[in-house]
């Protein structure tokens, strides 16, 4: 697939978007019913329906935090496999915190999609 919007190597870009002010008002309700910064809020929209609109599937929610140092080393002594990732899959899973998908302060797996912080 092509397109002919620029391409940038940095994470983050600046964009203006001209909506009407009903749209924007009720933009600013819903990032503060959430508590997360508006800019946050309208990232993460533009995120889902762009998922939505090529089709990629919706990830469900996280089955499970994503295991920490002392939770995979506790798993290690006790001498079990019964930890998780944050998709439901055995750990360790195809979960990748070194190059996460990051929307504001949210993080996504860049393999699932689901949300992970």
């Amino acid at each position: 697939m092509t397109t002919r919007y620029r391409k940038y190597d940095s994470d983050n870009v600046r964009m203006t978007l001209n909506i009407p002010n009903d749209v924007r008002e009720l933009s600013i309700s819903a990032a503060e019913f959430l508590g997360v910064p508006l800019s946050q809020f309208i990232a993460a929209a533009l995120r889902e329906y762009a998922r939505d609109t090529i089709g990629l599937p919706k990830p469900p929610p996280a089955a499970a935090p994503v295991p920490s140092v002392s939770d995979v080393l506790r798993s290690y002594v006790e001498g079990g496999d019964r930890m998780i990732g944050p998709c439901g899959e055995k750990w360790p899973c195809l979960y990748d915190g070194s190059v996460p998908e990051r929307v504001g302060d949210w993080e996504f797996c860049r393999h699932c999609g689901i949300r992970t912080v």
